[in-house]
């Protein structure tokens, strides 16, 4: 078996699915984050994801302070305009990419993350899927 745990997270990636997927099978939609560029110095690698429902639940992580607040802020109107998205952000004042999300951090990098919409089947009837 892999070892699913990323170094540093809370949360290893199967924990994330796997709340996700009990999200998704109580009806609510899932904005599933992960980090699939990374240009110079950031919190976390890639492959590191983490889901935030359409009620604001929130499991895994991949950072901390306004790098986090900033993706999340993102997901949830992913979630509202049920579109995915990639989404950049500088987490550096300077040397802005044209297509990045400016911060006032000083970590140096940029990241870069695909937030995908996760629904539930409008084909669940008592439970069983009738696709």
């Amino acid at each position: 078996m892999l070892n699913t745990k990323i170094k540093g997270s809370e949360s290893s990636n199967v924990e994330v699915l796997e709340c996700a997927l009990q999200e998704i099978t109580s009806g609510r939609r899932v904005a599933l984050i992960t980090i699939i560029g990374k240009e110079g110095s950031g919190p976390r690698d890639l492959g590191v994801i983490i889901a935030v429902s359409d009620n604001g639940l929130k499991k895994g992580t991949i950072g901390g302070g306004l790098f986090k607040e900033i993706v999340v802020k993102e997901a949830l109107k992913a979630l509202s305009e049920d579109k995915p998205r990639r989404v950049k952000i500088a987490l550096r004042p300077e040397n802005i990419p044209e297509d990045a999300i400016k911060t006032s951090m000083y970590c140096g990098g940029v990241i870069e993350v695909f937030i995908n919409i996760l629904k539930p089947s409008p084909y669940k009837y008592m439970g069983r899927d009738y696709m």
